[in-house]
């Protein structure tokens, strides 16, 4: 996960686990309205082209949409900090591992951390350290092999944790 991490957003290499697991759906979806396109022009009976039609726009609107929300997900909130980097991070630790969350990767950039206090909720944050500035991401573990929970998950432990961070900084 230590390249994925970028300036202004997650990044997953093409062809990647991670990719497949977090982009898995929305593949799916447009590679399915791909498949309709072709049965429009092999069909020759033509409402039988009007029901592949429909699903050809379906399937490619909501897995083009899907992407998309999932592109935006990547992409790095941020809160202002008014203490000093260090301390920060230092009460930053101990929250998280107060909350049942495990650091996964910490250096002087960026720090990452899941979710481990429940069977179903893999949460993962992410953390970008500048001097004045945190940047922060909380998006599925995309190790966690569900494409499906990446699309319609709520994030609600990353969501909550991060309240308490905010009112810490």
């Amino acid at each position: 996960m230590n390249n994925s991490v970028k300036h202004d957003r997650l990044k997953f290499k093409i062809g990647s686990c991670g990719r497949m697991n977090f982009f898995g759906l929305p593949v799916a979806f447009i590679v399915l309205g791909i498949i309709n396109l072709y049965f429009i022009f092999i069909t020759e009976v033509r409402e039988k082209q009007i029901v592949f039609i429909i699903g050809f726009i379906g399937c490619l609107t909501i897995g083009v949409l899907m992407y998309l929300l999932q592109l935006y997900r990547l992409r790095y909130k941020s809160f202002k900090l008014n203490r000093d980097l260090k301390d920060f991070k230092d009460d930053l630790r101990d929250i998280l591992i107060r909350n049942d969350w495990e650091i996964d990767y910490d250096n002087n950039k960026f720090m990452q951390a899941t979710y481990r206090g429940s069977v179903i909720n893999h949460d993962m944050l992410t953390f970008w350290f500048t001097k004045k500035e945190i940047r922060w991401n909380v998006i599925r573990h995309p190790w966690d092999n569900n494409s499906i929970a990446a699309i319609f998950t709520f994030n609600s432990k990353g969501k909550r944790i991060i309240t308490k961070i905010k009112d810490m900084a």
